[in-house]
This record gives structure tokens, C-alpha cells and sequence, in this order.
């Protein structure tokens, strides 16, 4: 009777001990999750609007992508911790020869691990970001004057 006790007391100890590991190891499971990064950061590139921008213009270039007015913005998903860039065109066509839209700034939330600012950037992701490009319109309306014996030709 004393051996089926002390059996049965060591199937309760050991039926214990499994369960207290069980939980130990879904309780660590959780916490594990919970320090993991995120498995996917989410980039989203904006332009301020730009009404007179021809419509096939490049606006940035994101991994070798190009993309257009009427595409952005662009929300970008992707895996933590791999690389890549952007390029915002430096200068953007309009329907107006004469007219441009000129780079002028980036406006970043996110933190600085959202690349570098500016027209150009290279990154690791490991935040969601918002990357908004500001550009300027430039109307070239160049005056030039050529002489010709008593009479002036004006380009405007």
C-alpha cells in the first residue's frame, strides 16, 4: 500500500512538474512575442499636390519602381530589417513649358531610421514611416532680348 502512496504521490509530483513547464513555456512564448519587431513596416511616400504636374511625370522612384502623380501616395509594406531606397525627382514637368515643380524639402515622421531626408534616401526598415516630399513651382518665363538693326525680338 505505501509503494501504490508514494507512486502515486511521484505521478502527482511529476504531473505537476509537466504542467508548471507547460505553462513556463507558453508563458515565455508570449513574452518572446511580444520583444519580436514587427514582421512588416509600412512606408507611405506622399507629395504635396501638385495640380499642373504632367500626369506620366516620375515622382520618386522607390526600389527601381517609378511612380506617377496619380500613384501616390504610395503605401509600401515591407519586411523588417531589409533594405532599400527612394528617390524623389528633382524636377518635375508641367503642362506649362515654361514651369516646373522644383524639390525643395522632405518632411519625415517616423524617426531617423526612415532614411536619411532629402531627395535621396537608403534605409533598413524598422519603423512605419511617412516620407512627405514639398516641391516648389517654378515659372522660367526667361526674357530674351536679341537686336536687330532698329528692331527687338522678345521671347517671353
Amino acid at each position: 500500500m505505501v509503494n501504490k502512496l508514494a507512486f502515486g504521490a511521484g505521478v502527482l509530483v511529476l504531473l505537476l512538474a509537466l504542467g508548471f513547464f507547460i505553462n513556463y513555456q507558453q508563458a515565455s512564448a508570449a513574452v518572446s512575442a511580444l520583444r519580436r519587431p514587427p514582421q512588416y513596416v509600412t512606408y507611405t511616400f506622399i507629395v504635396k499636390p501638385m495640380p499642373s504636374a504632367l500626369p506620366t511625370a516620375t515622382v520618386v522612384t522607390i526600389d527601381g519602381v517609378a511612380y506617377t502623380p496619380s500613384q501616390l501616395p504610395a503605401y509600401e509594406e515591407f519586411s523588417y530589417d531589409t533594405r532599400h531606397s527612394y528617390q524623389f525627382a528633382s524636377n518635375i514637368a508641367t503642362a506649362n513649358p515654361n514651369a516646373n515643380y522644383v524639390f525643395n524639402s522632405t518632411l519625415i515622421t517616423g524617426g531617423s531610421a526612415c532614411g536619411g531626408g532629402g531627395v535621396y534616401g537608403r534605409y533598413y526598415v524598422t519603423h512605419n514611416c511617412t516620407i512627405t516630399a514639398r516641391y516648389n513651382y517654378v515659372s522660367s518665363n526667361a526674357i530674351t532680348t536679341t537686336a536687330h538693326s532698329n528692331s527687338t525680338s522678345n521671347t517671353i
